[in-house]
């Protein structure tokens, strides 16, 4: 695979086979004919999420184990084609799951493992790497300080690599859209309304009280984001490239969220939207994480910065270079707003 191309029965391996985005791509890959080696926590989730019948016959193979944990990487990579590295996570936990273990250590046993197997078969190896919008060494958030740093890692490495870039990704099976569902119908807190962060607008000075602004957002469907990733493993003119991904629509949150109140089953249209000031908000996460109350909320300091600000991007490049041309918000949504 030495054009950067790639044919049928090869095997892609996959981290976070089982994630929101991850199952999408497995799904995606074994579609176009492509073997899939998954790494997967809990088997049990996995047959579940993933397509049966590739499961059954082979097509995909379960690589049980934590990707930090000695010998998963590597045997997750062997004798494969090309790896799609998927892992993140948007909010700490207890158990290792930190932003820097998740986004920085995990991309570096990867990478390392991937440029073992290249060097050991003398071939070019794939590498497609899951990033996000707004990554930046000087980001508001750890989140996005980590993410571009572990961009920084596969960026310097001797791989083949693609790095993409998604904004807000929706989706039936997505945390963020049947959050928006448990609200418009009343059963997830804040129970009264549907919430949103709000952001002081660039340029206000005091003494006038700011007047706060809602960020805009361009919702991309999640199989736009899987064909992104499977079309660029048969388009060497990637190779190279970094890719930001959003949807054709530019909508203000409360939009959005009045968009999917209106549409799901037994949501309640007359539910308010009501925008809560982000700086507040990581202000009030900051202090209950300091007397160890952050678990209490549904937001760290970094969801409410994060929040406050746009999801929007050009994605020229990615039509020019992958045939990009994501669904509209309305049609991909009317696809599955009903299942939710």
């Amino acid at each position: 695979m030495t054009d950067g191309g790639h044919r049928a029965n090869e095997t892609v391996a996959v981290t976070g086979a089982t994630g929101f985005v991850g199952r999408e791509i497995v799904r995606e890959l074994v579609e176009r004919g492509m073997r899939v080696r998954a790494l997967v926590r809990d088997a049990e989730k996995a047959r579940r999420v993933l397509p049966a019948e590739p499961l059954g016959d082979g097509r995909i193979a379960l690589v049980e184990g934590g990707v930090l944990e000695p010998g998963v990487a590597d045997a997750l990579v062997r004798d494969t084609d090309a790896v799609m590295h998927l892992i993140g996570i948007i909010r700490e936990a207890p158990g290792g799951q930190t932003f820097e273990r998740m986004h920085v250590l995990a991309t570096q046993r990867v990478i390392e493992s991937a440029e073992g197997e290249q060097h050991r078969r003398g071939i070019a190896l794939r590498y497609c790497h899951m990033s996000a919008l707004g990554v930046s060494d000087e980001g508001a958030s750890a989140y996005q300080k980590t993410k571009f740093e572990a961009e920084g890692i596969v960026r310097r490495s001797r791989l083949a690599w693609t790095i993409f870039r998604p904004g807000l990704i929706h989706g039936q099976d997505g945390e963020f859209m049947q959050m928006i569902r448990d609200w418009s119908m009343g059963r997830a807190a804040p129970w009264l309304f549907l919430p949103y962060f709000t952001r002081v607008p660039a340029g206000w000075e005091p003494p006038l009280p700011p007047r706060l602004e809602s960020p805009t957002v361009s919702p991309v469907f999640v199989g736009d984001v899987a064909r992104a990733f499977c079309d660029a493993l048969s388009r060497p003119r990637s190779i190279g490239e970094i890719y930001p991904l959003a949807g054709p629509d530019r909508m203000t949150m409360p939009e959005l969220l009045r968009s999917v109140r209106d549409r799901v089953p037994l949501g309640r249209k007359s539910m308010p939207v009501i925008g809560l000031p982000g700086q507040a908000a990581a202000l009030k996460a900051r202090a209950a994480s300091f007397i160890g109350l952050g678990d209490a909320l549904p937001f760290d300091e970094g969801m409410a910065l994060m929040g406050a600000e746009d999801s929007v991007a050009e994605t020229m490049k990615a039509r020019d270079d992958l045939g990009f041309e994501p669904a509209s918000f309305a049609e991909a949504f009317d696809g599955y707003a009903a299942r939710l």
